[in-house]
């Protein structure tokens, strides 16, 4: 994929972003269950649920120690081999999901799966029909270094800043805000 970049992961250490290139969010699911907020952080512990971000490449995140997990995040994440559950549809989970367009979202659990070592999803506790939940910023992130000439009223960005003639289904930067355009 060109450009930014985004997965899931959880690290048996506890990490340190700063400086690396990589760009890393909790989750919170919003109280009406229709999208997931992610919140930049510089630091995570071990076994704690996490979205990165980044360009294409090969990253050294250095370990730290002394972390606790945050209590706000809602990202489960599996820190072992031995604890990779099964996931089926009737467990309501979600798992990060993105489009060629560079847009992300998170896709409902459909099959029965082994939920992979080193990733995280999210779980609702109530039966929710939705087949994806939608991603906010807590601040707007994904555009950098456009130049005024480049801005106009009507268009659209990618997450990761990249502009888009015609959009299709999915998240969108457009005059500071991030859309959902269906």
């Amino acid at each position: 994929m060109d450009g930014q970049g985004f997965s899931t992961i959880c690290s048996i250490t506890d990490l340190d972003f700063e400086g690396t290139g990589v760009t890393a969010y909790t989750a919170k699911i919003a109280n009406s269950k229709e999208y997931v907020t992610l919140s930049g952080t510089t630091q995570a512990a071990a076994g704690e649920g996490l979205v990165v971000s980044a360009p294409a490449g090969i990253y050294v995140i250095p370990a730290t120690s002394g972390l606790t997990r945050s209590e706000s995040n809602d990202l489960i994440g599996i820190i072992s081999t031995g604890e990779q559950p099964e996931i089926s549809p009737a467990d309501n989970c979600y798992a990060l999901r993105s489009y060629n367009d560079g847009s992300v979202d998170f896709a409902k659990i459909t099959s029965t799966v082994t939920f992979p070592y080193g990733e995280a999803y999210i779980q609702l506790s109530d039966v929710q029909s939705a087949l994806n939940l939608a991603i906010k910023f807590n601040t707007a992130m994904g555009i950098k270094n456009v130049s005024a000439e480049e801005e106009t009223e009507s268009a659209y960005y990618t997450l990761s800043g990249v502009r888009v003639q015609k959009p299709a289904k999915g998240l969108y930067v457009r005059d500071g805000k991030v859309v959902l355009v269906k």
